[in-house]
């Protein structure tokens, strides 16, 4: 219910309309307009009372029952004026508004920028010290690989366990054609080092989409079977092929809990974005902020054992917060949007 909310008061006449109501009687709006000014008398009780806004009554005094208002001195008037000015200022960025910005003084600008800080970067952050915590904890390991679509070279790393191994040892031509026996024993191989690690079905912490990650690993089993891209076919047929294929390499690979199981996969490459903070297209207007979440991985040259360790190093610039985001991101380029949530220890 609004705080303007007036019931009818009990015992007192009623005026539905405005036009019914005495001359001599005056809404308390009424009695300041006048020259001079007056205002109820202390104590004074509403002669009757009329109905406005639908469903709220303003009580109606006799001129009888009122006193002189107190001049309003110069210094008060330049301070009222200097109060209803600041309703306009934004009280962070100082930008001046038409309407009135109420509660809070903040203009749209800046709510729009303190909601993708806290929406992107903040919840970043947020995710990037649970991944770390998992890594501590031995819940999760890094996993990088050469190639997502074609796979050669594989790294894991993780608390107490840290290794690469090659998937396709012996030389082939065709890509995607490797040798399905040398995939299948260099997979079974991971299985066993994490099994013996004591986690058999860590969260696989991974820089890009973590499931094309998985595809890629489990085409290795079935180089024979058709596995054609979204776009070169029907969708229900490209569909079709390709779980055909997925679901017989899961068969072929038989107990691998790590890469056929339910255990989470992760992707840090759209959470390392989030926090950057880089427009997606260059958009400047917060209001319509995407950051872009496709950003290479800092530091990589495309082999699993040095990008492995790239990929922990953007986890703990993330978890961290400690280097700089992108210049153009919302939080950068006006900065006195978020000063009070850092003045709170949000940022």
């Amino acid at each position: 219910m609004s705080s303007s909310y007036r019931p009818a008061l009990n015992g007192v006449p009623r005026y539905t309309s405005w036009d019914k109501v005495p001359a001599y009687l005056y809404t308390r709006t009424e009695l300041g307009k006048l020259t001079p000014p007056r205002k109820p008398a202390p104590g004074a009780v509403p002669a009757a009372q009329v109905l406005y806004h639908g469903n709220c009554y303003a009580p109606l005094f006799t001129l009888a029952a009122t006193v002189p208002k107190r001049p309003v001195s110069a210094a008060q008037r330049a301070a009222l004026n200097r109060a209803r000015e600041l309703q306009h200022v934004c009280r962070l960025c100082a930008r001046r508004e038409d309407e009135p910005l109420g509660k809070g003084r903040t203009c749209d600008r800046c709510r729009a920028v303190q909601g993708v800080f806290r929406r992107h970067h903040q919840d970043a952050i947020d995710q990037a010290v649970h991944h770390v915590g998992q890594l501590r904890d031995g819940q999760a390991v890094l996993l990088m690989v050469d190639d997502t679509g074609d796979p050669h070279r594989l790294a894991v790393a993780g608390r107490g366990i840290a290794f690469t191994t090659t998937l396709t040892p012996t030389p082939y031509t065709v890509p995607g054609q490797a040798p399905a026996e040398d995939a299948l024993r260099a997979l079974r191989m991971v299985a066993a080092r994490l099994e013996s690690w004591g986690n058999p079905t860590p969260t696989l912490l991974c820089w890009e989409t973590s499931w094309q990650v998985r595809e890629g690993l489990l085409r290795l089993l079935v180089p024979e079977l058709p596995f054609p891209c979204y776009g070169d076919g029907p969708y229900e047929e490209v569909s079709a092929l390709r779980e055909a294929a997925l679901s017989e390499a899961r068969r072929r690979a038989g107990n691998l809990p790590w890469l056929t199981g339910y255990n989470n996969v992760v992707d840090l490459q759209g959470l390392y974005g989030a926090w950057y903070g880089q427009p997606m297209h260059g958009e400047s207007d917060p209001a319509y902020f995407h950051p872009d979440r496709t950003l290479p991985l800092p530091g990589a040259i495309g082999h699993p054992l040095h990008d492995v360790a790239a990929l922990a190093d953007a986890l703990l610039a993330v978890a961290c917060n400690d280097r700089p985001t992108s210049p153009v991101a919302p939080w950068n380029t006006h900065p006195d949007a978020i000063a009070d949530l850092h003045k709170d220890g949000d940022g």
